[in-house]
């Protein structure tokens, strides 16, 4: 196990349910706050220097922690105040209403806007508000519509009418519309006029028309601020509902830039606004929120500052941290631009300031991540004792990411403390610890590199993906890499050599061998396994799992699913995390959940030690049965042959009550594969065919001839009278485990 390694902390695997999350870090439900409860003492203060989502804050303090949060973006800011305070749906409804309520001219507001998105029916004519008009990039009107109609229920994609063409634009002057909304978010002559232009080219004509008239009404309320913050609320769900970047069908459902689709959705936002207010209202627990330097409460709560985390420092009311704990989300180009529009929509040109330098930033790559969060951690590193710790999830981890986030700590004076990396859904949580020594660099990086990749593969026991390897050659290099002290300005190109050396291993022939998948052939699709013998490797990582639920299951009656994570990644931490639809595959072979609550599994009857026991001892019986009757002599135990009177090899049995074939079928056999046969019951089928589709290198061991045999289809060929050598043959396979054929191996 490596030394770096700790136990990935699950949460309740929910999927995060708050506003703009599609632009926000994917970080499961509960996971900080079980984290923050782990890693730090009850009541403790934290840092979060990066306000990268506002579910960190809340769930921290919600566990009674009190989160120091830096947030310089305020629509970020927005979403943490509005789901602190936690307002009911009535709340939300009420301000709507009174917005809804506003005339234009001997006509309500609202239905002007709900007058924009009327359709008829294809089918009765009935006039019904269209979900979505659908656009081809480029082109000047719709091609279709999604709806559905209350009257007849048609409903579907529809092609465009007649009449929705002839209402197409919005009351007024389109252009002058636009230049408005531009107006309200230049910064004068140092405005980035690109990225403006382009967050506006995402806006048609009529959603830039609805969006500039909701909030020319609120401004024009009067609204006390409390209410109005509400209004803002629903507005930046709308606003984000407005903008052309919803795809048909639905593609990339994260977008990271301002890049409109081939075809996409112009969304109702009269419909969208009405259905802001159940996702605003989600939240059942308000958490104390004060603005710094007042202080919440000390039973939890968060202290938000407005700016960047180089301003907050010195404090101006010392706190007592006992550790940072962040969130460290990709770069969204698409996000912070939209961000910038937004804030000057509804506060004006002050509000973009602090975002001047996201407008005018075109491209991030991972050289600009690693300077970027180099001066982060700087600033933490200067600031804080020694004795505080550093934490981080981070989301959507693919290799430069990765490599980037932990040359910034390392350049500024963090050394790695410890590390877990759960393949799905690609996510990292890491510990950072002040560095007291400066490590010598490493004479041959791509050496140890090497070394790395090969010790992890062999105590993996089978293929990993590319992350997970380039992973473990990583944290030794970045573990022992020579760094700056904090402080120190980084090379220009600071990831070029760390990239080099850890990418080495995979590009240097006879070393590895790489599993290519239908998806691609690059060297980050696909498994990676070690080239030549293994005779040194662990057993695999699934059979692992598996032996480790089934000690669980018998030893507790009832468990849930996180609970099982959770002692499973305490049992395999750090790059060793297992994935959860291998957890969940295992688990359904061995258990069902209970008919009164099914969040809770217990241990199918039929999979009791002792009945299992007994079962095994029947299936070697009819083994035993089987091969005398065949005129065959029987001998051994484990595993059972059959050899015909003169001594030859017929047929070699290895019985099982798991899935565990490894064992079997990388162990010297005693017959050839063709003549070996596992015996398992037919409970463990899938969760065989499931590992043959994850583990290429079993697939390819299993495919050279060996045959699995379910408990029932041996009771079947027990009980036909008339069984002859032949007829078992023909009859062996009949039955078997439903598996894809061994991938295709090249060679590097």
């Amino acid at each position: 196990m490596n030394a770096l390694s700790i136990p990935f902390q699950a949460g309740s695997g929910r999927e995060q349910t708050i506003p703009l999350q599609r632009y926000l870090p994917p970080v499961p439900a509960d996971m900080a706050g079980s984290w923050a409860q782990t890693a730090f003492p009850p009541g403790a203060w934290l840092l979060d220097p990066l306000g990268a989502s506002p579910t960190l804050a809340l769930e921290a303090a919600r566990a009674g922690f009190r989160v120091l949060v830096a947030s310089n973006n305020p629509i970020l800011t927005l979403t943490l105040e509005v789901l602190a305070a936690a307002p009911q749906e009535a709340d939300f409804q009420s301000v709507l209403a009174e917005i809804a309520a506003t005339r234009r001219g001997e006509d309500r507001l609202e239905n002007q806007l709900r007058a924009l998105y009327l359709t008829p029916c294809p089918v009765c004519n009935e006039m019904v508000p269209v979900q979505s008009f659908l656009w081809r990039s480029g082109e000047g009107q719709p091609f279709g519509r999604l709806m559905r109609c209350s009257r007849c229920s048609a409903e579907g994609e529809y092609p465009i009418s007649a009449y929705d063409l002839d209402h197409l634009e919005p009351p007024g002057n389109a252009a002058m519309h636009r230049a408005r909304a531009a107006e309200r978010v230049r910064l004068g002559d140092e405005e980035p006029r690109e990225a403006v232009e382009a967050a506006l080219k995402a806006y048609l004509n009529r959603p830039l028309y609805v969006l500039s008239t909701l909030i020319n009404r609120l401004e024009g309320l009067g609204l006390p601020p409390e209410r109005r913050q509400l209004m803002y609320a629903l507005l930046a769900t709308t606003c984000d509902e407005g903008n052309a970047l919803w795809g048909h069908p639905p593609g990339r459902p994260r977008p990271r830039q301002v890049l409109i689709p081939p075809a996409f959705r112009e969304n109702n936002l009269w419909q969208a606004l009405e259905n802001a207010v159940t996702l605003w209202s989600g939240q059942k627990i308000s958490v104390p929120l004060v603005r710094y330097p007042a202080l919440p409460p000390e039973s939890g709560g968060i202290c938000l500052y407005s700016g960047r985390v180089k301003t907050l420092f010195p404090l101006q009311v010392p706190l007592d941290l006992a550790g940072v704990f962040t969130i460290i989300p990709r770069p969204n180009q698409a996000f912070w631009t939209f961000s910038a529009l937004w804030s000057g929509w509804f506060w004006g040109r002050d509000a973009i300031l602090p975002l001047k330098g996201a407008l005018e930033r075109r491209r991030y790559d991972w050289q600009w991540h690693t300077a970027a969060m180099q001066r982060v951690f700087s600033v933490l590193r200067q600031h804080l004792p020694p004795q505080v710790p550093l934490l981080a999830i981070t989301p959507e981890v693919i290799p430069g990411f990765l490599a980037g986030t932990l040359a910034a700590a390392r350049y500024s004076g963090y050394e790695l403390a410890g590390f877990a990396l759960n393949p799905e859904p690609e996510l990292a949580q890491i510990r950072w610890q002040a560095a007291t020594t400066r490590q010598p660099a490493h004479p041959q990086p791509d050496v140890l590199c090497s070394e790395a990749v090969q010790e992890h593969l062999s105590a993996r026991g089978e293929p990993a993906s590319y992350l997970q390897a380039f992973s473990a050659g990583l944290l030794a290099l970045t573990r022992l890499a020579e760094a700056p002290q904090g402080g120190s300005v980084l090379t220009p190109e600071p990831l070029t050599p760390i990239l080099s050396a850890a990418e080495k291993p995979f590009r240097t022939p006879g070393m590895l061998r790489h599993f290519e998948t239908p998806e691609g052939k690059s060297v980050e699709t696909g498994w990676w396994w070690l080239a030549g013998s293994s005779p040194d490797t662990e057993t695999p990582l699934a059979d692992r799992v598996e032996m480790e639920i089934l000690q669980f299951l018998q030893g507790k009656p009832e468990w849930t699913l996180p609970e099982l994570t959770d002692a499973l990644n305490q049992r395999l931490p750090g790059l060793l995390t297992p994935p959860a639809d291998l957890i969940r595959t295992c688990l359904e072979s061995y258990a069902s959940p209970l008919p009164d609550d099914p969040t809770r599994w217990r241990l199918n009857p039929q999979d009791a030690a002792a009945t299992r026991r007994s079962q095994l001892h029947e299936v070697e019986d009819i083994l035993t049965w089987l091969g005398q009757r065949l005129g065959l002599q029987v001998r051994g135990e484990s595993p059972i042959l059959w050899q015909t009177p003169d001594g030859a090899g017929v047929y070699a049995f290895h019985t099982t009550a798991t899935s565990i074939v490894s064992r079997y079928l990388y162990q010297p056999a005693p017959l050839a594969p063709e003549r070996c046969v596992v015996v398992l019951p037919g409970g463990r089928a899938s969760l065989l065919a499931f590992k043959l589709r994850r583990d290429p290198h079993l697939a390819e061991t299993a495919a050279r001839g060996w045959h699995f045999l379910k408990f029932r289809h041996l009771r079947q060929i027990h009980s036909n009278p008339s069984l002859t050598l032949e007829m078992w043959q023909e009859m062996l396979d009949a039955d078997p485990p439903r598996w894809e054929d061994a991938i295709q191996m090249k060679m590097f």
